[in-house]
């Protein structure tokens, strides 16, 4: 393995958050790749200068985070999908400080906004069929009586994923999947009511219709009305009309 930014010395007091800082900055950098084999922890102490003991203890902070994956008798390897764990604790302090709920609808709108419009131009009748199977799979759960609200919330979240699939970018759908997980509370109170449910059914399908229009400002119209309509629920105020 070539010596790169992992692969130096550890300097700092706090070497167990050093290796796994490290670690991110491999990741990022590409020095890392999914599914590549660590060298032992024997190895990595020599190379990072610091205790075998160190070594595990960062590996298994990794390993709970879901960067990477420790095999019994083979050794360790990156993760083939990073998991939402690896993401600085800071930046998830952000995203959850109530003060910061203005910029972060905004945030949220932006992104969702990107993620429709690329999810029209790059949907085939299959990702269709999947969206419009899923809202009636939600349809059929309510008329018999289903009224779960996990279940519904999951239902919710799984239409949203399936529009990330859509759009074909392994990019876009890692980090949608992350965001969508951090905002599930919000369809979770958006599904708390009968009222609520009918609404979001009424909302995926109309997402549905205009995301086949390819229009880039009618996704934009009916997604800013979407997430307005999600924000009120939690601050139990009245949902807007998407019929627009």
């Amino acid at each position: 393995m070539t010596e790169g930014v992992f692969l130096q010395p550890i300097r700092r007091t706090n070497i167990v958050d050093d290796i796994i800082d490290r670690f991110k900055q491999a990741l990022i950098s590409g020095e890392f790749q999914p599914g590549q084999r660590l060298p032992s922890e024997p190895e990595l102490g020599e190379i990072l200068g610091v205790g075998r003991s160190t070594v595990r203890e960062a590996v298994k902070i990794l390993a709970a985070m879901g960067a990477v994956e420790v095999r019994r008798g083979d050794g360790t390897y990156i993760s083939e999908g990073v998991g939402p764990g690896v993401i600085d604790p800071l930046l998830f302090a952000v995203l959850v400080e109530p003060k910061n709920a203005p910029d972060l609808h905004e945030f949220r709108l932006m992104i969702e906004i990107g993620n429709n419009r690329l999810a029209a131009q790059k949907a085939d009748e299959e990702d269709f069929a999947r969206l419009e199977a899923l809202i009636d799979g939600m349809q059929s759960y309510v008329d018999d009586g289903g009224h779960d609200n996990d279940v519904l919330a999951e239902m919710d979240l799984a239409f949203h994923e399936a529009i990330l699939a859509a759009t074909k970018n392994p990019v876009v759908i890692k980090v949608g999947s992350l965001l969508n997980r951090m905002f599930y509370d919000s369809l979770r109170q958006a599904n708390a009511t009968t009222e609520g449910v009918e609404w979001t059914l009424a909302r995926h399908r109309r997402i549905v219709e205009v995301l086949r229009t390819q229009d880039p400002v009618l996704i934009e119209q009916v997604i800013t009305a979407s997430l307005g309509g999600i924000k009120r629920s939690a601050e139990s105020g009245p949902r807007v009309d998407l019929a627009q």
